[in-house]
């Protein structure tokens, strides 16, 4: 058999075939053989038995319903013997058996083998690769061909997908494994599932494509036409459909018509549920503001006393330094008044002059010593208490001085 693509310009619309590979089918024995079309017009020829028709039937397998097959068409009525078990036992030939004198079929292949059809459909202008297969088996002589039915949404190849496997349920196992490949367990199944996705209307088309193949002659153009090209007339169901679907339409009118009015009545409700919403939407923002403003101002208040008493820790401490200084000084002073007094007593007049130069010396540190303590009689004002007249007031100003700071210290950690 000779393959041959023909120089025939026509439509790239729609799936066309790419390749076909048959595996164990008739005469087509022990390797894969492989179609290649690529989408275009293709011509097949071949001497007498070299496989034509086989080819042509393998296709057939994979489209038409396997009622509707008829095998070898273009063979004389007497000669279209084949069928789907000669097919997948590969049946060549025919001896007569001596004793009973009866033809005898010749197989190529037994009952342990299986047989595989496939082919891969492209649509050039979607992109899309539609693979048909079946796998045919027979589990035992004189039974009828078990199928499994495969539609791909991507290219597949009998060597990568359909050989290795030891039992038809391994190979189901493997086949389910990839989400592109369904399988099916009938031939309903499956060619509604190849004829949705390649945009294939019904069963007519098939039904024409079955009749077409191989066919060598049209005896009556005008009855095929009727017969396989037109659906079947049913004018008063379809008169009585288009009634009942009318009186539906009606009640679907009317259905719709109430509805539209009781949308225009229902109007003013939604637009005034709406504003509802959307006051109370801004009543709980409002209710939110508010809740946060307490907070908010007393973060403020925080930081604005936290500030003063930094402020007041700065001035205690520096109150501490001039207070301890004043007490140094007031102790020295004490002091050297003492040394004064025993200097007067020991010394003579001498020592009146010096005398005199220490008082002006005292003098002027009292007056320091004034300035300082009104400084720190400001800041006792400013605290709260009044100035220190003696010692022991001063320390007590100090203990409660210290408290304070304690106090501003315990409300700023908390």
């Amino acid at each position: 058999m000779q393959q041959q693509q023909l120089d025939i310009q026509g439509s790239s619309d729609g799936f066309r075939l790419d390749r076909a590979e048959i595996f164990n089918w008739g005469t087509f024995n022990g390797r894969v053989w492989t179609i290649v079309a690529n989408g275009e017009t293709t011509l097949m020829t071949g001497d007498v038995g070299s496989g034509k028709s086989s080819a042509g039937d393998a296709l057939q397998t994979l489209l038409v319903p396997p009622r509707k097959v008829a095998y070898n068409k273009a063979a004389d009525e007497a000669a279209r013997e084949r069928t789907v078990a000669s097919y997948v036992r590969g049946q060549f030939s025919n001896n007569i058996d001596e004793e009973t004198k009866k033809a005898k079929p010749v197989f190529l292949r037994g009952t342990n083998t299986y047989s595989t059809i496939l082919a891969v459909f492209r649509n050039g202008n979607l992109k899309e690769v539609i693979t048909l297969v079946q796998v045919l088996w027979i589990r035992n002589e004189g039974e009828s061909p078990q199928r499994l039915y495969i539609v791909g949404e991507k290219d597949l190849g009998v060597e990568s997908h359909f050989t290795g496997f030891e039992t038809i349920a391994e190979l189901k196992r493997r086949l389910d494994s990839d989400s592109a490949i369904h399988l099916h367990d009938s031939f309903e199944k499956y060619s509604k599932h190849f004829c949705r996705l390649m945009g294939i209307p019904g069963d007519q088309a098939l039904s024409l494509f079955c009749h077409t193949m191989s066919m060598k002659q049209v005896p009556n153009l005008t009855t095929f036409i009727r017969d396989f090209m037109l659906d079947e007339g049913n004018t008063p169901a379809v008169v009585d459909e288009v009634i009942e679907g009318f009186d539906s339409l009606s009640e679907a009118h009317e259905a719709v018509a109430k509805a539209q009015k009781k949308i225009e009545l229902l109007q003013p409700v939604d637009e005034e549920a709406t504003k509802l919403h959307e006051y109370l939407q801004t009543v709980a923002h409002r209710a939110k503001l508010l809740e946060a403003v307490r907070p908010y101002y007393a973060s403020l208040n925080i930081d604005l006393i936290e500030k003063r008493i930094e402020i007041l820790e700065g001035e205690n401490s520096r109150a501490k330094e001039k207070l301890s200084g004043l007490l140094a000084e007031s102790a020295y002073l004490r002091e050297k008044a003492e040394e004064t007094r025993n200097s007067i007593v020991d010394a003579g007049g001498g020592r009146i002059t010096a005398i005199e130069s220490e008082l002006e010396r005292l003098a002027l540190s009292k007056q320091q010593k004034k300035d300082a303590y009104a400084e720190f009689s400001t800041a006792c004002v400013s605290l709260g208490m009044s100035p220190p007249e003696t010692e022991t007031i001063f320390r007590e100003i100090c203990t409660k001085s210290a408290e304070i700071v304690a106090d501003l210290d315990r409300l700023k950690h908390e």
